[in-house]
């Protein structure tokens, strides 16, 4: 199962354990910080897990993850009918089915907090 949250140019998506955080860094620049689920060390009782960073770049429809944020398309996401491809440098896929929709009404958020305009 995945979800997806998206607010201007930020998308946060999370599925099994992993985490992309995708949208612009300091430098202006697009990348995915992600956690990868699994706890790679400890100290005393707190768990750390390892993070991988790519460059993220929409080409015609598909979201490549580019290593080193220049480097060659490590993970492409791209929609395929009624499914979600993930397809991986090693050459493995991951279709994913769509369980749920939102109801109409639902789909964008009602405006809430202060809204300030500064140009």
């Amino acid at each position: 199962m995945e979800r997806v949250e998206q607010c201007g140019g930020r998308t946060v998506i999370t599925s099994s354990g992993l985490i992309h955080d995708k949208g612009p860094n300091s430098t202006l620049g697009e990348t995915s910080n992600d956690t990868e689920g699994a706890v790679l060390f400890t100290i005393g009782d707190r768990e750390y897990c390892p993070r991988t960073s790519a460059g993220v770049v929409w080409n015609d429809g598909v979201l490549d993850f580019h290593v080193f944020g220049w480097g060659p398309v490590v993970v492409q996401r791209y929609p395929d009918g009624d499914q979600l491809i993930w397809e991986y440098a090693d050459g493995s896929i991951t279709r994913m089915d769509r369980i749920c929709t939102l109801p109409e009404d639902k789909k964008i958020p009602t405006p809430r907090g202060p809204r300030y305009s500064l140009f």
